[in-house]
């Protein structure tokens, strides 16, 4: 740990950035604290990357940059500010992974999480992707303690697990994507603006509204989750807008509605993100 103007930092030896489109500027200086320094000096800087052998000090307003390992580099990170609350430590959801990293698969760390929570980030718009189905290699036919831990795999076919989605969204606000892909006509999507999941206790209870997008409206509202033999794990009601249109039963049966008609889907993916 190091210590400037009450200003501390955590530094990590042989790595440097890999992203730079967050890059806010470069400077010359003889050390790391002098590098600390100057991240301090302006206040977008979270992070800093100290070049030894160049002495160039590469500052960067992202707070978790991707990282390679390098002999020269050492990487200077914020960490609390006087007067002010600690600034995150780790990326509490995919919307704090840096714009220029790859999609892919990251721990993220949302209040109350000390372990983290590995997820699927697509980081162009910072959406946590919570459930995908490209084929029917993964069986969704699966047990309340399954879809409450997840199951599956975070590039293909999966279910994030209830108990993680509850984590991601509690006391916050986040919105939902729906996107589809049916067998003839193309991509369609559905955005949810207000999205949330209770605790275990309630089930798992369901918040969806403000929907909008190019489809009808399939997901109904505060309904609890459910497992079942025949339409596995959703949040059932005995009504079109949300059992018949269930993005987690066989994946031959997956259907969505579309306002005037109904179409068969090859491709479904349901993601979140804070709002």
């Amino acid at each position: 740990m190091l210590e400037l103007k009450n200003r501390k930092y955590t530094v990590e030896t042989n790595q440097e950035f890999v992203s730079t489109e967050t890059a806010i500027g470069t400077g010359k200086v003889v050390s790391t604290t002098a590098c600390a320094s100057l991240c301090t000096s302006d206040d977008e800087c979270c992070t800093a990357n100290y070049d030894t052998s160049t002495q160039d000090c590469h500052l960067n307003s992202c707070c978790f940059p991707d990282t390679r390992p390098s002999e020269n580099g050492i990487i200077i990170k914020k960490v609390a500010k006087p007067d002010e609350d600690d600034v995150k430590t780790k990326p509490m959801n995919c919307g704090d992974v840096c714009k220029g990293s790859d999609d892919g698969i990251y721990r993220i760390y949302p209040d109350g999480t000390n372990e983290g929570i590995e997820v699927y980030c697509e980081l162009e718009d910072g959406w946590t992707v919570i459930q995908r189905r490209v084929d029917d290699s993964e069986d969704f036919n699966r047990s309340w303690l399954d879809y409450k831990h997840g199951f599956g795999n975070l590039s293909a076919n999966f279910w994030l697990g209830n108990e993680n989605i509850h984590k991601i969204v509690a006391g916050t606000n986040h919105s939902l994507r729906v996107d589809i892909e049916n067998m003839d006509t193309g991509m369609y999507f559905a955005d949810y603006h207000t999205f949330n999941v209770s605790d275990e206790s309630s089930n798992y209870t369901l918040i969806i509204v403000d929907q909008s997008g190019k489809d009808g409206q399939a997901i109904c509202n505060n309904l609890q989750f459910s497992t079942s033999s025949d339409q596995n794990g959703w949040w059932h009601y005995a009504s079109t807008c949300s059992d018949i249109y269930n993005l987690n039963k066989k994946y031959s049966k997956l259907i969505w509605n579309y306002g005037q008609y109904e179409k068969y889907l090859k491709f479904a993916s349901m993601k979140i993100k804070r709002t």
